[in-house]
C-alpha cells in the first residue's frame, strides 16, 4: 500500500486515473503505481498532476498540492 496526501483549501474529491479516491488534505491509500491526479469541480491549478507512488509510509506520503486559480477577470 502507499500513501498520497493532496493539499487545497478546500475540501474536494481527489481523481486518480479517473476514478474518486479520497478527500483533500487527509492521507490516501492506494497501490504502488503512476497516477494523474486531479480534483472534482473546477477553479483549481494546476488541472492535473501525474505522481509515482513507491516507497512511502504513512509517516511520509507523497505530498502535491492545489492551488485556489484566480477568478476570471480578477486583477483588471
Amino acid at each position: 500500500m502507499e500513501y498520497l496526501f493532496v493539499e487545497f483549501p478546500e475540501v474536494r474529491d481527489v481523481i486518480a486515473n479517473g476514478k474518486a479516491v479520497g478527500p483533500t488534505n487527509s492521507t490516501i491509500f492506494l497501490g504502488p503505481n503512476q497516477y494523474k491526479i486531479r480534483l472534482s469541480g473546477t477553479g483549481y491549478t494546476p488541472a492535473v498532476q501525474t505522481v509515482v507512488l513507491s516507497g512511502t509510509t504513512v509517516a511520509t506520503p507523497v505530498r502535491i498540492a492545489f492551488q485556489l486559480a484566480p477568478a476570471a477577470g480578477a486583477g483588471v
